[in-house]
Order: C-alpha cells, then sequence, then structure tokens
C-alpha cells in the first residue's frame, strides 16, 4: 500500500457522524478488548453535563441486545454507570446512541481500529490498537463532539500499556497523550455545501475553494507555519504559533482557513499532493485536539511540480483566523 493510499485511510476515520450499528466481529480487536474500549468511551460520554445519569434515558436499536460483542459490551456499560435503556418504544427526550467502527492501518501496516459512540447531539471517537500477544492500547486523542471537554477526564489507567499518541498518516510524531480531554468549541454554522474538504487544487483554481464562504469574514491574524523538506511533520515551534491563533479564536464567530502547500520536486512517493494535503491535515489536526470544531475549519490544498507563486510557500501551510463581520 502506498504513502498516499495510507494517508487516505487516515482521513476516512476523522469525522463524528451517526450512523447505522456497524458488526464488530471481525476486527483484529478481541472480545475482551471490545468491552474495554467500550468502559473507556462511557467514562468519558457519562462525565457530560447535559446527559446526566439521573434524568437521561437512552434509546439503543433493538439489535443492539442481538449478541454482537461491542454493542453489548456498550450497553452494559451504560448500564453500569446508571443510565436507562429503552430498545422499544420511547419518547421525544430518549436520547438515541448509535456507534460506528472503522478499520485502518497504520505506517506499519498493522490494524488500527477506531470507535464512535454517539449519544443524541454528543459524541466521543477513539482508535485502538491490539497486536499479537499484546494489551490493548489507544492510539489517538480522545475526540468529543457537542460540548466544552476541557473537565472531561480521560482515565488511562484502564489499559496496561503505556499510551503513545500516534497517527495513521505518515511522519507525525509519537508523543504522550494528556490526561484531559482538550477543548470542544461551539461550532460556527457553515452550509453542509460548502463544508467538507474540497478536491480542487488551489492553483488550478487560482483561489479558495471557500472564497464565496469566506468574503462576509475580515482577518484576524494569519501565520506561514514552515516544514522540513519532504515533511509533514508539526514542529514544535509551529505549535506555538498556533497556539497563539488560538489564544484569539473565538468560536461563535471565527474559522480557522487552512492552505497546505507543496510546491516543488519531491521524491516522496504521493508527491507533491500528498505533501500539501498531508501538511494541512497536520495543522487541522493540531486544531482538533486543542478543542476547534471540524465545522470551524476550512481547509484545502495547493500542490505544483514546480515553485510558481510567492505568495505561497514551497513547503508549508498558510492559516488565517477569520471573524464573520454579519
Amino acid at each position: 500500500m502506498d504513502m498516499l493510499k495510507k494517508f487516505s485511510i487516515g482521513l476516512c476515520c476523522m469525522a463524528l457522524t451517526a450512523c447505522a450499528t456497524t458488526s464488530v466481529e471481525s476486527t483484529g480487536v478481541g472480545s475482551a478488548a471490545q468491552q474495554l474500549i467500550a468502559r473507556d468511551l462511557v467514562s468519558v460520554l457519562v462525565q457530560i453535563e447535559q446527559l446526566p445519569v439521573s434524568s437521561t434515558t437512552l434509546s439503543a436499536p433493538v439489535e443492539f441486545s442481538s449478541g454482537e460483542v461491542f454493542s453489548v459490551a456498550l450497553m452494559d456499560q451504560f448500564e453500569e454507570v446508571g443510565y436507562g435503556i429503552r430498545t422499544v418504544g420511547g419518547t421525544k427526550s430518549d436520547q438515541p446512541v448509535s456507534y460506528t467502527r472503522e478499520s485502518g492501518l497504520d505506517e506499519a501496516g498493522r490494524d488500527i481500529d477506531t470507535y464512535t459512540v454517539n449519544v443524541g447531539q454528543y459524541g466521543v471517537r477513539r482508535s485502538y490498537q491490539q497486536l499479537a500477544g499484546e494489551p490493548l492500547k489507544p492510539v489517538s486523542l480522545m475526540n468529543v463532539k457537542g460540548v466544552d471537554g476541557r473537565a472531561l477526564v480521560i482515565n488511562d489507567e484502564l489499559f496496561d500499556s503505556a499510551v503513545a499518541q500516534a497517527s495513521t498518516t505518515p511522519d507525525i510524531p509519537v508523543q504522550e497523550a494528556p490526561s484531559q480531554v482538550r477543548q470542544q468549541a461551539a461550532a460556527v454554522v457553515i452550509p453542509v455545501d460548502l463544508y467538507r474538504q474540497p478536491t480542487r487544487n488551489f492553483r488550478e483554481l487560482g483561489r479558495s475553494n471557500f472564497e464565496n464562504l469566506l468574503s462576509s469574514h475580515d482577518i484576524v491574524d494569519e501565520a506561514i507555519l514552515l516544514f522540513s523538506n519532504d515533511s509533514i511533520r508539526l514542529e514544535d515551534d509551529n505549535k506555538l504559533r498556533l497556539n497563539q491563533l488560538l489564544d484569539q479564536f473565538d468560536a461563535n464567530s471565527d474559522v480557522f482557513s487552512l492552505i497546505g502547500c507543496s510546491n516543488g520536486s519531491t521524491s516522496v512517493e504521493g508527491g507533491p499532493r500528498m505533501l500539501a494535503i498531508g501538511r494541512g491535515e497536520s495543522v487541522r489536526q493540531e486544531l482538533l485536539s486543542a478543542g476547534v470544531s471540524e465545522s470551524s475549519i476550512l481547509y484545502e490544498a495547493c500542490w505544483s511540480d514546480e515553485y510558481y507563486d510567492e505568495m505561497m510557500p514551497r513547503r508549508g501551510v498558510v492559516i488565517s483566523l477569520k471573524r464573520h463581520t454579519g
């Protein structure tokens, strides 16, 4: 599998969406591990203030009781922490439960499974890996949808092995996972047809894919984050600059515009396109882990086999913090 294909697998695991239950029997993650995953995810959901155990009833599809390992484990965990669960009938106030599992590969070609559990408009997502003869371990941050997650605590003592913050995308550094879920900011409303990863190369289009949307926004601050040659690794100095931008971010009015760039020849398989998308994705993931909602990040890429425009860096990401002017 080439680098670009592996990178694409990483991209498919990003969205927190509610959808029908999918079977997890084919995964390399064993039965005991799936129970541990359910416990890990529910331990964060139960901390969400808008889902109080004392007054929240969950509505689960009847097939959740069909004997699939993860769905049964999930219901067991919800019951254990005290939620009421209804599988037949229900009221408008019930919170519907859904989950998905998506399979991918890490850089070494080993299986990674990403689990998403949604309860109403709230959700959690995390990726896990279980290698042969080794205990289960999380290999991503805990992503939270719908709430400010700064006070939510991850209990990684559930796992027998040291936690590594990893990625299915190549060349992104492994770091120690934080002990707390970071802030999940309120979403800026963006039309569905515009909230997507653009498919047009910025260079070919000659303008931003989001030009119409951003016409009502002014620039608050802007930076060019430079990357090492043939790398999508986000260096520490870039993270410091991102923190400066994040300090100015207002979730009620602001969006981040990202343009990943690779302009010039490269020996990397997948070429400038892979580097441009990868660099933008590295910055996008850093913003997500800091609590910026997915709908507040407008993400596109600019690539070419030659250096063509002094306004666009050879190897970097142009990031703009833009505020709606009404």
